[in-house]
């Protein structure tokens, strides 16, 4: 690196508020990055079983939560009262199925109740309540 360039980078980090310069040299202050280093408050409720991208990471072992984390997603991926073929609900489940397994998690939401199929299994709707 020449000191052009040297000089530009250390004016950028100054700029920044991630170094000081005075007499004695160059000194790193780290408070501009604490909040951002801070650790997360961990989700409550449902989100706690989602990773970072908002995919299922694992599904609750107790009945309850898995109940309530189906729910969770089905409020977000579908729509009252629209009718969807297997395609369409594979492709609004896809962002939420863990390891991309959309059809295990069509079948919890079906087995669970939230979303109901017809009897020739080529549509599906949100069930009502």
């Amino acid at each position: 690196m020449d000191d052009g360039s040297w000089l530009a980078a250390v004016m950028r980090l100054q700029a920044l508020g991630l170094v000081d310069v005075d007499v004695d040299g160059i000194h790193f202050d780290d408070a501009p990055l604490r909040p951002l280093l801070a650790t997360a408050p961990r989700p409550q409720g449902p989100e706690r079983f989602l990773d970072r991208d908002g995919r299922i990471d694992r599904y609750p072992s107790q009945a309850g939560e898995r109940a309530s984390l189906l729910r969770f997603v089905s409020e977000r991926a579908f729509s009252p009262g629209a009718i969807m073929d297997e395609r369409e609900v594979n492709e609004r489940l896809e962002c939420y199925a863990p390891n991309g397994d959309v059809a295990a998690l069509r079948r919890h939401l079906v087995d669970h109740g939230i979303l109901e199929r017809t009897r020739s299994g080529s549509e599906y709707a949100l069930r009502r309540e």
